[in-house]
């Protein structure tokens, strides 16, 4: 007992979020996370990060070679108005929803995403 309350100012103690970022700082490299990352720490950093990501693959759809086939999926979820935010609410609540599930690329492959792997939009009629 005399030795471990000698051991104890080395023990390391903490939250689970303190032991997770110090384990993945040291052996991150393992599963290819960078040694300097860091977990958001509020909502805000997050709704900028998301903001973020969502203007990145916005631009590069919008600029891609099916530039037609993006442009229409965002008259569908512009309504009357002229810009994403429609589109960005629903992507943003999947992505939402998806953080409540065991395993997110699983339920989008298996679930969210299978009627469209097996749907025929050979026939779409353009409006």
């Amino acid at each position: 007992m005399g030795r471990q309350l000698a051991d104890l100012p080395n023990a390391a103690i903490g939250t689970m979020d303190s032991f997770t970022q110090k384990f993945l700082g040291k052996h991150g490299y393992l599963i290819d996370i960078a040694p300097n990352f860091r977990i958001l720490q509020n909502q805000s950093e997050q709704l900028l990060l998301k903001n973020e990501v969502f203007h990145e693959v916005f631009e590069a759809h919008y600029q891609s070679k099916q530039k037609e086939k993006f442009s229409h999926l965002l008259k569908n979820f512009a309504g009357r108005g002229k810009d994403e935010r429609g589109l960005r609410q629903q992507v943003y609540k999947i992505y939402d929803f998806l953080q409540s599930t065991s395993n997110p690329q699983k339920w989008l492959s298996e679930s969210f995403l299978k009627g469209f792997e097996e749907a025929d939009f050979s026939s779409e009629k353009e409006n």
